[in-house]
């Protein structure tokens, strides 16, 4: 706790000037694309990956449950003090208000502000205006053979292994290949780790997590082998400084499709299918089953393992607060569609699937 009065109120009056400075950037996207991308996240987060990569373990996590443990205590310890009329309302007002405009300041300078970002459908060029449900449907049609296609390359006990580390060194390889067309995409200094403690990360629904304050891209264990791959580069997109969920799920497409393996070949069309068919189901049921009928059955099976050891994480109330949560703080970070932003991916690949005229497996070299 700040001890200073006088700093802990210049602190807490700070936070309100900080909320309009920080959203006066983000309405300029080529401020934050040429000056916070480029000159201060970019290295920033290069930086730090040099320092985390070194270490086996998640140290961002750990630093992250501290964090949350502390700001937790530091709550309870003063709403005590001021209930039993230790301080006064001034001094508890001061002290929560002191700690908001700090933790919001880091926020905002290491991760916050690349929401704002120039889109990515600008940087790659790709036209997502007046996406028809045919196209949508022509791109889950072609999902569809791609993924029974590249299925078959592996074996049963490849897709459902649980040995997920072996491909964060195969994953920058994907990134090598689309910074060729994209310098964007360019990617160095690998800091790739398994998630510290996949118990909380289940019960959260969660199978990846980008942890800013140390620059890692944590992955959750129970994900399967075949499940990994496109979180692994979702995560990796973040590192990036692709904040947009829909966007880092584009890149990772990209990314895995791009990869010489066939694993990460399979584990995007698999999850691009999955989200194309849902999109599907939201408008016709009937178009969504006859899509469905289409799919190998070592695929489904591959579903259907993957569902069994998520299930005994699925706590519905649980899952229904920390969705909840997380949906507000998307939508707090100008993400307005919140949770479902995950989902928006189909758009941006119609895009892709447009600008290779109309076959989605041109965009791999």
């Amino acid at each position: 706790m700040i001890r200073n009065i006088g700093l802990k109120s210049i602190l807490a009056w700070s936070l309100p000037l900080q909320i309009l400075f920080f959203s006066w950037i983000g309405q300029h996207q080529n401020w934050v694309e040429n000056i916070y991308i480029k000159l201060i996240f970019n290295k920033l987060t290069y930086f730090l990956r040099s320092i985390t990569g070194w270490f086996d373990f998640s140290i961002g996590l750990i630093f992250l449950y501290f964090i949350f443990g502390f700001v937790f205590y530091f709550f309870i310890k003063n709403i005590i003090n001021f209930a039993k009329k230790r301080i006064q309302l001034k001094v508890l007002i001061q002290n929560i208000f002191s700690l908001l405009s700090i933790t919001y300041f880091i926020y905002f300078l290491s991760w916050g502000l690349a929401y704002y970002r120039k889109p990515i459908a600008e940087i790659n060029q790709l036209n997502t205006e007046n996406i028809s449900f045919n196209e949508i449907k022509m791109l889950a049609n072609q999902l569809i053979i791609l993924t029974n296609n590249t299925r078959k390359l592996i074996a049963d006990s490849t897709a459902r292994s649980e040995n997920i580390k072996q491909y964060f060194k195969v994953a920058p390889a994907g990134y090598q290949a689309i910074s060729k067309k994209t310098k964007e995409f360019y990617y160095e200094k690998p800091s790739i780790k398994i998630g510290f403690n996949k118990t909380i990360l289940g019960y959260l629904g969660s199978g990846g997590i980008y942890s800013f304050p140390s620059g890692e891209a944590n992955i959750n264990a129970n994900n399967s082998a075949f499940e990994a791959p496109f979180t692994i580069c979702h995560e990796m997109a973040h590192q990036l400084g692709f904040a947009s969920e829909e966007e880092a799920n584009y890149i990772s497409f990209l990314a895995c499709t791009n990869n010489p393996s066939p694993i990460f070949k399979y584990s995007a069309y698999s999850e691009a299918m999955t989200y194309t068919l849902n999109n599907i189901f939201n408008q016709d049921s009937i178009a969504y089953y006859q899509l469905k009928s289409q799919i190998d059955s070592s695929v489904i099976g591959d579903f259907d393992y993957a569902r069994a050891k998520w299930k005994k994480y699925q706590i519905p109330i649980l899952r229904k607060i920390s969705s909840g949560i997380y949906d507000i703080f998307l939508k707090s970070n100008n993400q307005d569609e919140g949770i479902k932003s995950y989902g928006l991916v189909v758009e941006l690949l119609v895009g892709e699937m447009r600008k290779n005229g109309l076959n989605l497996q041109k965009n791999t070299n």
